[in-house]
């Protein structure tokens, strides 16, 4: 099937008391070291009396002068004198927290440069992520899966003439001869290799409306110009490929291709975002098993929870993204001239999937992703390769995550290539490249959740690698779920791999509000507001806004909110500039079907004063109306608690700290940051913390507020997650959310401790009023299996419009129906007639329930399910290979289904996959796959099963796909044609049981079923549903059976949504047993 992929100061200020050494003369500036001993025994003379005595390294933090530095490093019972670090709170007003707080700013005099005979260095990130080191990647391989590119571009050649990009292969099946779109793959290949001695006049690209000045030379290096890049080809049009394609690219990367370095720019929200069957991510963790390192994009989706697979696996490196704003300024992008020139880098990119996953991580780095050039080859093969006026083109703004990723991946080969030569050629394993890539960035000083570790620093990494500056932490992540309002300690291992003695310094932060947000409204009335011209040259009306920063802000959160819209190009972008003019933020909107209508700005360190907000829309297609905006101002706080917060490490040492860590009084996620301060910078470790939803008397509540996201297509604008503990024994499940405000189109899914979703459904699948959008939102889930659940609630693009949607949920370990009836349980009835039963329905939860019946027998058997493209539209056995598009058959899985099972045959050798549905698009939650390996030695048949030992798989629509096995040349690949079985282990149909309401999973079997007619039945109200018995067994059998109380979930469709059908599981509320004789 085809998816759509996409803190106190260390010394703590302290004054020399007393010393053994001789006062020298007064110094202009002292300074603050470490004193570190030979003996603590024979060194105890040295030890002034009011100095802070660390924890590690037998010695002392002292302010001295110069001269007194001197002395105590001549003295024989020192060891050595080491610099001290200064830290500083990112509340207190002393100054910033750290060396690096402002980050780049931008010059609006470089946007050229001064000789066009000397082109000026791109992209804009090697400078933000000090990528200046004469490490190069030399002897590492590194791949990356995308589209199509040209290895022969100019860009990729060496100064002797090989290529940069030593291997291509191919695995859609694409004829050589036709166009892919070739933007991420010449994005990713330009950010990790491309060599930086072809020069590109850019004046020629930018739009007549934001003329540069010619000559206007730029040229394009990659982070590893020397490591030798594999280029996979899986997406066959636009953010299109099937789950077999990038297995099988995986697959070529490690086996064949032996790379130590596998980039993967792709990924897509599904319930759920980490699944121990998620095909993708096993495959990278076969390949981190066998010493690849992953590195995964985060996702284009937003702050509000966006966080995509595969990058949610925490065996991967997970980019997020930073800004670079010197190719918006160059290109006049966003209103850049409004400002008064210049620009502020190093920010959070507002596009960027960050947060807290449903599994409870967050993104392991952040790196540039807005925006920087990219090599392209100017050709009607690469339709990507376009200016600003749609004419072929040799260079490329390239951007995202997917930016950020391979940028980080060029970092890793630079640390492969070092840790080997200061390693005697040992190579480092996946888990060592992580660690020194996310124990040496920088923290931006941004709530940690948007930010994980820092921002990549190569310069740093490479000096760990080396094991000649810098510190090793045990992780970068610390994840946990606990009971509201009780602590836990962890530990983190600290360890110097250097030469030399390190002063460490570890703290905690988290961000408080400096007092309530300030609300201002921006009337955007495009008839009558003023414009400008957009880089793409569309003419951009605009309004604007003022407020004040004030003194001491360590973070300014901006939102802006407004009425949504499903006609696409109603995006309103917000652009933010500091009191100086200078552009500082854009909430580049990714709406694509749908308009995006909120925006996320987090600036950090902001520059006090009056700032500017601007709101544009598009003439063409504009938005009317007001954009409300709300700001908050936020200082840095310590919670918990760490130990011990100042220690030396000696070379070779290692330090446990020890994380006292409380779980939040309220239910759901909070993230803080520990972090860790040496003279080579500061790295922060998210230690993010779930309260589990307490079930009191089998009731238990939770709470949040919507707020929303960048209308990122196939990416909910907003997830939340709860986990909560059902107890063995349990006869049902009800989970229900309500609005304090109607509007927001919700999907929620229950996820079993199997990691089934038996319960995936929306506020908006009204079957008699398509435009309902219900207030609330109810799931249900009979017999459910005992452990630990989760309930994941996702709003979806266009939000209500509303800065902020407070919900209530409740969570009880009942149906959310009653049911009462008087199906038989022991009468006898008479063979071959009639009987007629009744069961009454009682709706006890919040949202309007469509109920059906589904009879069913004990015995299990297996049952042949019928393929289908879409409700009512069965399909064949047959498919025609190559797959096209996004028609697959889907295949109905009935309730009480404990294993599934896809047989294929075709006339060439081809893998089967059969997944299950996720929420926004059709990228699986659980996802089985046939044996590749057999495929690839030649085998035609494939077969692929999902199975629970206990309990069920989830029902709904699963979809299937068969693909060929690549890699393919020049020509293609062949058509082919295949078939496609698929059996359900399930409890039997009992036919003799119907009602007028119908069973939804008579599709399961017969595609062509119209689905009957379900019964609608309103919060509050009752229905009694007739049941007709008519038994066709021997009389004196004794009959039993279960009827379930069902909805259905056969490709309802989310109407706000409109990019494709969401498929809905359907409910199962409750199994009535029933028992006759045959009279």
């Amino acid at each position: 099937m085809r998816r759509r992929i996409v803190i106190a100061g260390l010394t703590a200020g302290a004054v020399l008391a007393g010393t053994a050494v001789a006062a020298a003369a007064p110094e202009p500036a002292d300074q603050s070291v470490v004193v570190l001993l030979k003996d603590a025994k024979h060194g105890a003379g040295l030890l002034p009396q009011q100095v802070k005595d660390l924890a590690l390294g037998n010695g002392f933090a002292v302010k001295v002068t110069e001269a007194q530095q001197h002395a105590l490093a001549a003295n024989p019972d020192v060891a050595a004198v080491i610099p001290d670090v200064r830290v500083t709170l990112h509340g207190e007003s002393a100054g910033p927290p750290h060396v690096d707080a402002v980050g780049q700013v931008g010059d609006a005099k470089n946007l050229c440069p001064a000789d066009p005979a000397k082109p000026q260095l791109e992209p804009e990130a090697l400078n933000s992520i000090h990528a200046q080191t004469d490490a190069t990647g030399k002897g590492v391989k590194v791949a990356y899966i995308a589209d199509g590119i040209d290895r022969d571009n100019a860009d990729f050649t060496r100064a002797d003439g090989s290529k940069a990009i030593v291997d291509v292969k191919d695995f859609t099946g694409r004829p050589a001869d036709q166009p892919t779109q070739g933007e991420e793959a010449f994005g990713d290949a330009s950010s990790i290799g491309a060599q930086g001695l072809v020069s590109h006049d850019i004046s020629t690209f930018v739009n007549p409306a934001h003329p540069l000045p010619a000559g206007c030379t730029i040229r394009i290096k990659g982070v590893a110009p020397d490591a030798d890049i594999v280029a996979l080809d899986a997406f066959d049009s636009p953010n299109t490929t099937t789950i077999s394609s990038v297995l099988q690219a995986i697959d070529y990367a490690v086996n064949v291709a032996h790379v130590n370095v596998l980039n993967e720019s792709f990924g897509l929200y599904d319930f759920t975002t980490t699944s121990t069957r998620d095909a993708v991510e096993l495959f990278n963790d076969q390949a981190v098993a066998r010493g690849v390192t992953v590195v995964t994009a985060s996702g284009d989706g937003g702050a509000t929870n966006t966080l995509n697979s595969p990058g949610a696996d925490p065996k991967v490196i997970n980019v997020g993204a930073s800004t670079d704003y010197r190719l918006w300024a160059q290109t006049g992008a966003d209103g850049y001239g409004l400002g008064k020139g210049g620009w502020l880098d190093d920010n959070i990119s507002s596009l960027s999937s960050t947060g807290i996953s449903q599994a409870g991580g967050t993104i392991d780095v952040t790196a540039p992703g807005e925006k920087n050039w990219a090599a392209c080859t100017a050709s009607a093969l690469y339709r990507g390769c376009v200016d600003k006026s749609g004419k072929p083109a040799s260079v490329l703004p390239f951007g995202g995550t997917s930016e950020a990723a391979p940028l980080t991946s060029g970092a890793a080969a630079l640390v492969i290539q070092e840790y080997r030569q200061a390693h005697g050629g040992a190579s480092p394993t996946p888990q060592q490249v992580k660690q020194i890539i996310t124990g040496s960035a920088r923290d931006l000083g941004v709530p940690v959740q948007y930010e994980g570790a820092g921002l990549l620093d190569v310069h740093a990494a490479v000096d760990l690698a080396r094991g000649t500056n810098g510190i090793l932490l045990s992780t970068n992540q610390i994840s946990h779920d606990g009971q509201p309002g009780s602590s836990r300690d962890d530990q983190i291992d600290v360890s110097n791999p250097g030469g030399k003695p390190i002063v460490v310094h570890a703290a905690t932060r988290h961000y408080v509000d400096r007092g309530p947000s300030a609300e201002h409204d921006i009337a955007l009335d495009p008839k009558t507001a003023p414009t400008f011209r957009s880089d793409g040259g569309a003419t951009m009306a605009y309004a604007s806004t003022t407020f004040t920063v004030d003194p001491g802000t360590d973070v300014v959160a901006v939102n802006a909110a407004w009425p949504g819209s499903s006609v696409d190009g109603q995006d309103v972008p917000i652009t933010l500039f500091d009191p100086l003019g200078r552009m500082a933020l854009n909430s580049y909107p990714e709406g694509h079907g749908q308009s995006a209508n909120y925006a996320n700005l987090v600036v950090r360190q902001p520059t006090p004063g009056t700032w500017t907000a601007v709101a544009a829309t598009d003439t063409s297609a504009a938005f009317s109306g007001t954009v409300r905006v709300s700001v908050r101002q936020q200082s840095a706080a310590p919670v918990g608690k760490v130990w011990p917060a100042d220690f030396v490490l000696l070379p070779g040492q290692h330090k446990s700290v020890t994380v006292t860590s409380t779980f939040p009084t309220t239910t759901g996620d909070s993230a803080n940051a520990v972090t860790f301060t040496t003279p080579a910078g500061t790295t922060a470790v998210a230690d993010i913390l779930r309260s589990v939803v307490p079930l009191v008397g089998g009731k238990g509540s939770f709470a949040g507020t919507i707020t929303g996201g960048n209308g990122r297509a196939f990416d909910p604008a907003e997830s939340f997650t709860y986990a909560f503990d059902v107890p063995a024994g349990t006869p049902g499940l009800n989970v229900a959310v309500s609005l304090a405000k109607p509007g927001n189109v919700l999907t929620g899914a229950l996820i079993d401790p199997n990691g089934e979703t038996p319960s995936v459904g929306t506020n908006h699948s009204s079957l008699d009023d398509p435009a309902k959008i219900e207030p609330a939102l109810s799931l249900s889930v009979a017999n459910p299996l005992p452990g630990r659940w989760r309930f994941v609630l996702a709003a979806q693009n266009p939000v209500a419009g509303d800065l902020e949607t407070p919900f209530t949920g409740a969570i009880s370990l009942h149906s959310g129906l009653t049911v009462t009836s008087d199906l038989p349980s022991g009468a006898t009835i008479p063979g071959g007639k009639p009987t007629t039963a009744h069961v009454t329905v009682t709706n006890t939860s919040p949202q309007t329930v469509y109920v059906q019946t589904d009879a069913r027998t004990p015995e299990v058997q297996d049952v042949s399910l019928a393929g289908r493209v879409g409700p009512g539209n069965p399909t064949g056995p047959t498919v025609h290979l190559p797959m096209q598009g996004f028609v697959s058959p889907s295949y109905l899985v009935p309730p009480q289904t404990s294993a599934v099972t896809i047989t294929s045959t075709a006339s060439v050798p081809a893998q089967v996959e059969l997944a299950s549905v996720g929420t926004i698009g059709p990228w699986g939650a659980v996802d089985a796959v046939g044996d590749l390996k057999s495929a690839q030695a030649g085998n035609t048949t494939s077969t692929a099963t999902v199975s629970e030992q206990h309990g069920y798989v989830g029902q709904g629509d699963w979809l299937a796909s068969l693909t060929e096995i690549g890699p393919f040349g020049p020509a293609g690949v062949p058509k082919a044609q295949g078939t496609l079985a698929v059996t359900a282990k399930t409890l039997g149909f009992d036919t003799t049981v119907t009602s007028p309401t119908g069973d939804p999973y008579t599709a399961s079997t017969n595609a062509a079923y119209d689905g009957g007619k379900p019964l609608a039945i309103a919060p509050g109200a009752s229905a009694t549903i007739p049941v007709t018995i008519t038994p066709n067994a021997a009389a004196g059998t004794v009959v039993t059976g279960t009827l379930n109380i069902v909805s259905p979930g056969d490709g309802t469709e989310l109407g706000r949504v409109v990019l494709e059908p969401v498929p809905l599981s359907g409910d199962v509320f409750a199994s009535v047993p029933y028992r006759y004789t045959v009279g």
